[in-house]
């Protein structure tokens, strides 16, 4: 279980009790599951054991502050062991026991484990906790797979697979130990360790957009005197809706009974984002024509089976604004045979092969593609362009990640030209099993030095451990002589960690962001206060890698990043044009109906516009060869050394 303050975006369930009538909605409830915590029963941090100084633990949750202190708790024991633990392979002799007197009572449906650490040099550490009246020990083992502060978060009891609980149980001692496979020098310290008891409860939820769907007050559960949802550390202000909407989440489930039908919700639901749908200037459309066509559809198809029905509301949302923030989508059978073992590139207007997944076609790699099945390279790339959303680099790289896979059959004829402008055809068949080159299997984050001293740090999205890792090197990102982030292929993801990012590289508070508010239309800032602990030199240049699907959430933090006077932003293309919150309703059927017209609306100062444009780099990169790209030679990482002095 991830940490309880992780369901702020919670479970929402819609009950849809009524007909097709979509105004009359008054019997259906909106509701979101939320853990409680109830009592904490232990505390590390309230026991009698003596913390070091020296240490920051980094926030993760949205409240949560840094600790400046630890405990370093292992000690050696005796061959024998004091505990009676029974030590698995490469487990050292090195334990933390504590003995509960009186006894613990744990539940296996509602005691929660909260744990803070930093680990090094070692393969896994484990948490044991003794059940007297079964005479044995309760073992869960973690896995290192980054070197420092790991990421922290309250985990269920009953999420410990390792063994069958009971639903109570009593528990007498508590011990940590610790695991290498080669001996030597190790660090294990901990933050923070808390037994604590929750519960689930059910909630209805109180949300402007929701409030507005049961014709309700919109102001229902709205707080302007609620504090903030960030910590105070971290946010100097914040949007009024952020913290005043209690039940403001991202993601909702919809169920029903079996005898509802979920076109009545989705009509409702799209009708009213329609009202208030943020973005009908940006994109040059006309509201009162849109909202006609909608009611024009309802009308024709509202009385047709929802699998005619609904897939008419999916196209017409499609179509009319290629918005990847607002889109209603129909589940659909996937048939599982494989892939096309090729990927195509752009460069110049001209298609090339990417590519290989296959080792005999490795041959065929930049050789340019002019027909696929016997049709126009160009035509059918322009023709899959047509139903991607987004800015206009963004759609066509989509497209050409359906260049091959946008045909059904098991086998497709490529048709390129030979070094003598030749062309030949070659028959290439999908693969359940397609190899993956070096370089082509991106990880969520990297860090690595760079030649000439420059750090280089990867994120692959945005989640709250990228601020844990970042300051796993810090040190190392301190000495360096620059510094580069990448975010190419970065669609996004949880804001708060690019801007705790953000406050590491700002002297004094700076504004992040800027919204109109969903509630009461009216301008707003989020402004960072600089991190209080780590503040990266400000002498020290920035340069930060994007491409077309570098959107949303990255896009926020390379336009706040780039009013500072050391970052560079490079890039082949403009940016992914997609920056919004969203709200998801995700149906029992599989549908997906994905709103941004539930959110604040983004802008920008000086009227700049980033939907469907998105953002133009300060330096260009235009590629000449697929070999430019990042699993081959990777110019563009090479440019941003060069700049910052690493050659």
């Amino acid at each position: 279980m991830q940490r309880l303050n992780r369901i702020f975006r919670g479970l929402v369930v819609l009950i849809i009790t009524t007909g097709f009538q979509a105004p009359v909605i008054a019997q259906w409830k909106v509701v979101f599951s939320q853990q409680q915590l109830k009592q904490d029963f232990y505390s590390l941090r309230a026991d009698n054991y003596q913390s070091e100084p020296g240490y920051y633990f980094p926030p993760y949750e949205y409240l949560e502050e840094p600790l400046t202190d630890g405990y370093n708790l292992l000690e050696a024991v005796g061959k024998e062991g004091k505990t009676g633990l029974p030590l698995a392979s490469g487990e050292l002799q090195e334990v933390w026991e504590k003995n509960f007197e009186p006894m613990l009572d744990f539940y296996a449906d509602s005691t929660i484990l909260y744990q803070r650490v930093l680990a090094r040099y070692i393969d896994a550490y484990a948490i044991h906790f003794f059940l007297p009246d079964e005479q044995r020990w309760l073992t869960k083992r973690y896995s290192i797979k980054h070197e420092g502060y790991q990421v922290p978060g309250d985990e269920d009891i009953s999420d410990w697979s390792e063994q069958e609980l009971p639903a109570y149980f009593r528990v007498g001692k508590m011990a940590i130990t610790v695991s290498q496979a080669e001996p030597r020098a190790y660090e294990f310290t901990v933050g923070d360790l808390v037994l604590r008891n929750g519960y689930r409860e059910i909630v209805e939820a109180q949300q402007p957009f929701i409030n507005r769907l049961f014709d309700r007050d919109p102001l229902l559960g709205y707080d302007i005197k609620r504090p903030s949802g960030y910590s105070p550390s971290l946010i100097a202000n914040s949007p009024e809706s952020f913290y005043a909407c209690k039940d403001c989440r991202g993601s909702y489930s919809v169920i029903g009974s079996e005898e509802d039908k979920e076109a009545p919700l989705v009509v409702k639901i799209l009708d009213l984002s329609l009202q208030y749908y943020p973005y009908y200037e940006e994109k040059g459309l006309d509201k009162a024509e849109i909202y006609n066509d909608f009611q024009q559809i309802v009308e024709n198809h509202q009385h047709k089976p929802e699998d005619e029905f609904l897939p008419k509301l999916e196209q017409f949302v499609f179509e009319t604004f290629q918005d990847p923030h607002f889109r209603v989508e129909v589940p659909k059978q996937k048939a599982k045979r494989g892939i096309f073992p090729l990927r195509l590139y752009d460069i110049n207007n001209k298609l090339f092969i990417a590519a290989s997944f296959k080792e005999e076609l490795d041959p065929l790699l930049n050789k340019e593609v002019i027909k696929v099945n016997g049709i126009e390279a160009s035509y059918l790339l322009d023709s899959l362009t047509n139903l991607q959303y987004g800015a206009q680099d963004r759609r066509r790289r989509l497209a050409l990640t359906q260049m091959t896979e946008a045909f059904q059959s098991d086998a497709i004829t490529i048709t390129y030209l030979e070094e003598n402008c030749n062309p030949t055809e070659i028959v290439v068949e999908r693969t359940r099993k397609p190899r993956v080159p070096p370089g082509f299997r991106a990880k969520s984050y990297e860090f690595k030095m760079l030649e000439g001293d420059i750090a280089y740090f990867r994120i692959l999205k945005w989640q709250l451990g990228v601020y844990l890792r970042f300051l796993n090197h810090w040190e190392e990102i301190q000495q360096a002589k620059g510094l580069i982030i990448d975010l190419r292929n970065n669609g996004g993801g949880e804001a708060l960690g690019a801007m705790r990012m953000f406050s590491l590289f700002i002297p004094h508070a700076k504004p992040y962001n800027y919204s109109y508010s969903y509630v009461g239309n009216k301008k707003e800032t989020t402004v960072i206060k600089p991190n209080k602990e780590r503040s990266f030199p400000v002498d020290q240049r920035v340069v930060i890698l994007g491409n077309e699907l570098t959107g949303c959430a990255s896009e926020e933090f390379i336009l706040a990043m780039t009013r500072l006077d050391n970052v560079l932003f490079f890039s082949g293309n403009n940016t992914g044009g997609s920056l919004a919150s969203v709200y998801d309703f995700y149906f029992p059927s599989g549908l997906r109906f994905r709103t941004n017209s539930a959110a604040d609306k983004n802008y920008f100062p000086g009227d700049k516009v980033i939907e469907d444009q998105g953002i133009e780099p300060d330096v260009w990169m235009k590629y000449s060869s697929i070999y430019d790209l990042a699993p081959y030679e990777n110019t563009l990482l090479n440019k941003g050394v060069e700049l910052l002095g690493g050659r």
